[in-house]
């Protein structure tokens, strides 16, 4: 009780920005390089920018939230791969999803938000990244869309987003349904890591960008709880339960 009691005083709300800020510091002092490089001799491989620069970051604006989980390293969700062999007509036997480098997850174990990372903003990584996350940005508002259970109104201000990082910058997608099978995606905010102490403010811009992205990942994962609540509650109803082969009156039913 006395740790908890000391945890909960010594940890504020604004700890992340602290965090964050002197992660940036440090690397603008000891590794000033890996900030100004555009990386196309490729002295830094995508690991680098990951577990130096990117994944502090997340980790430090996430480690509060509620429900949601951050899943590192190339990794597939179960969704996906079943959206895939529902769309293959042949042998589904050895058909997995896309593998995506970092899946925010819900306690439901849905995705929310999906991140791709790469170590330069190559032509044929950079598009073969994007019709990935946005394959799966589709498939994570669908599980949503489809439940008959949420709400319109809480669908309809739902943001279902994903992130496509290279190097040191980075943007961030939003994928909305329009119409009936039509939807829409477009960049609503890029991600910049400042590059020495002179551009620092953008650090700002970054830290309000990232709260967005938590305040939606949480959203999502909210209404996840809804349909996971929804689906127990039909998994446990007597209509579940009972035997409609004979007649109710008998007793070995």
């Amino acid at each position: 009780m006395c740790l908890k009691k000391q945890a909960e005083y010594a940890f504020t709300p604004k700890e992340k920005y602290f965090e964050c800020y002197a992660q940036v510091l440090k690397l603008i002092k000891f590794t000033p390089s890996f900030l100004f490089s555009d990386n196309k001799k490729n002295e830094y491989t995508e690991a680098d920018f990951v577990n130096k620069l990117w994944a502090p970051l997340f980790e430090s604006f996430f480690r509060d939230s509620p429900n949601v989980t951050l899943k590192w390293g190339e990794s597939v969700c179960e969704d996906s791969t079943a959206i895939k062999k529902d769309s293959i007509t042949g042998s589904v036997k050895n058909i997995i999803g896309d593998k995506v480098d970092l899946r925010i997850t819900s306690a439901a174990g849905h995705d929310v938000i999906n991140v791709e990372f790469a170590r330069n903003p190559d032509d044929t990584k950079y598009y073969g990244d994007r019709r990935k996350i946005l394959r799966e940005s589709k498939n994570n508002a669908d599980f949503v869309y489809r439940s008959t259970c949420v709400k319109r109104t809480l669908k309809k201000k739902m943001k279902s987003l994903c992130i496509q990082i290279a190097g040191n910058q980075g943007e961030i997608t939003e994928t909305r349904l329009k119409d009936n099978g039509l939807y829409i995606s477009n960049t609503i905010g890029s991600l910049r890591i400042p590059s020495g102490p002179a551009d620092l403010n953008v650090l700002r811009v970054l830290f309000e960008r990232l709260d967005e992205v938590k305040r939606n990942a949480v959203y999502i994962s909210n209404l996840h709880a809804i349909i996971q609540k929804d689906m127990a509650l039909k998994n446990n109803s007597m209509d579940k339960k009972r035997c409609c082969d004979v007649s109710p009156n008998r007793n070995d039913c």
